[in-house]
């Protein structure tokens, strides 16, 4: 086969190739490819093909790989290679892939890896595993195109048609103009470089104290940057202006996206990162029952209010009905609590001790919303049994219950987060079961309260 058929799925054709020992042709599906039918293409693959895969694969298209592809599908890749390979392929690929990729390979097999780098490759790598995960240090690259403050813009020219083969990965946006011990001086636009004279001095065509940030600036601080201003990257310097690397909006925007998953699985109950379904069996569910089984015990305590009113609950057995209705919407709603408060917290918008702040808004929207569900779910109630007071029950379980859910849903995020507890995995449930029994307790008690009325 001499061309990739786009119509086919690219595992299958990975899987045909390698029984033939076409090497060209898989070369072919890499290029040909797109990031997600790689990734989705490797994941779909049986252990013993990802095996055959790796040790068929020269370090050259390896390093092709690891560009496109996610770095939890071809780490795992890249740990099946033959080290001395495998070494080749990492010192090819841009920094951050490669701290990505060296992330996600057991600590093993990244200190073999790591052993067979240059020296300098590893002092570039321990620098910026050094850094806080996703602050600009861990995120810049040191691949950008710079010129001394001393020469003219024809100097910059020259310089960068002569390299046009290595800056073609730089994806070059601007030159930055380094002073002495490497100080940011300024920044050069490819266009600042077009429309001036090739005689005019560098330092008359740059512009002078440019943007610019520390490699401790934080995710959140990088993503403001970037949405305040349409810039490609931004430089990264020291406490002195040495120049260290840049940070690219790209970067950044895959980094938020990359955050925002984790988060995601977190709130819905998985451990560990990211899961795909083609990693082993014991690790999904490991990722999964770790915190299942928390669950069941805070479950119990919701449990536990239902049998302190089972008499109730026997001689009115309608309120069955309405206490999973009670519970849910209730939980719903303090869900959304839940997300404004994580967002505002990323973002810096507000800080884990304004309690007072975050109460005082959450309360009066639950208030509202609370009273509106209450007394639509009282309505429903009415229409069905006919009974007024059971519908005053059921209505105002469920607005009370929205209160108390909004309320802690703003305020849990806050307090996770100054006990040091990361709240994307803990808020959610701890909601869910606070919602539970407080539903089931405002709903059967008030049935208590009402029970010769009701029964």
């Amino acid at each position: 086969m001499d061309a990739t058929d786009i119509s086919r799925e690219p595992w299958k054709e990975i899987e045909d190739a390698l029984d033939r020992g076409d090497t060209q042709q898989i070369r072919t599906i890499i290029e040909s490819r797109s990031n997600a039918e790689l990734t989705q293409a490797v994941g779909r693959l049986h252990y013993q093909a990802r095996q055959r895969l790796a040790l068929s694969l020269p370090p050259r298209d390896m390093v092709k790989f690891l560009h496109k592809a996610d770095p939890l599908v071809s780490a795992p890749l890249l740990a099946l290679m033959k080290p001395e390979n495998a070494a080749l392929a990492v010192a090819g690929v841009r920094e951050d892939i490669r701290q990505s990729v060296l992330k996600n390979l057991p600590d093993g097999d990244s200190r073999i890896i790591m052993a067979s780098l240059s020296p300098a490759e590893r002092k570039a790598i321990q620098r910026r595993l050094s850094y806080l995960t996703n602050s600009a240090g861990a995120l810049m690259t040191s691949h950008f195109v710079s010129h001394s403050i001393d020469a003219t813009v024809g100097d910059v020219i020259d310089k960068l048609r002569k390299n046009a083969e290595e800056y073609a990965d730089y994806e070059v946006q601007y030159v930055y103009v380094l002073g002495e011990n490497e100080k940011l001086e300024g920044v050069l636009r490819l266009r600042d470089l077009l429309f001036k004279d090739a005689r005019n001095p560098v330092r008359e065509a740059m512009i002078a104290e440019p943007a610019q940030c520390h490699p401790e600036a934080s995710l959140e601080e990088m993503i403001a940057f970037f949405e305040e201003r349409a810039f490609f990257a931004v430089p990264v310097v020291d406490g002195q202006s040495v120049m260290l690397g840049i940070v690219s909006r790209k970067i950044v925007l895959r980094a938020a996206t990359v955050r925002a998953n984790n988060t995601m699985m977190k709130l819905h109950g998985i451990i560990g990162g990211e899961e795909y379904r083609s990693m082993p069996l014991g690790t999904r569910s490991l990722r999964r029952l770790s915190w299942l089984t928390v669950n069941i015990f805070l479950n119990l305590l919701a449990a536990g209010v239902i049998v302190l009113f089972e008499d109730t609950l026997l001689r009115v057995i309608s309120l069955a009905a309405f206490l999973p209705i009670i519970s849910d919407m209730s939980g719903n709603a303090g869900n959304q609590a839940v997300a404004v408060s994580l967002r505002e917290l990323t973002l810096r918008l507000i800080r884990p001790a304004e309690f007072g702040y975050v109460l005082l808004k959450e309360s009066a929207l639950g208030l509202i919303n609370g009273l509106a569900l209450g007394l639509l779910l009282g309505i429903m109630a009415l229409i069905w049994k006919g009974n007024l007071w059971l519908g005053l029950v059921a209505g105002g379980a469920l607005a009370i219950n929205t209160i108390v859910a909004v309320c802690a849903g703003g305020i849990l995020p806050l307090a996770l987060r100054r006990l040091k507890v990361d709240p994307a995995l803990v808020a959610s449930p701890v909601l869910t079961t606070v919602t539970d029994v407080s539903g089931f307790l405002f709903t059967l008690g008030f049935a208590t309260l009402a029970l010769d009325w009701i029964a």
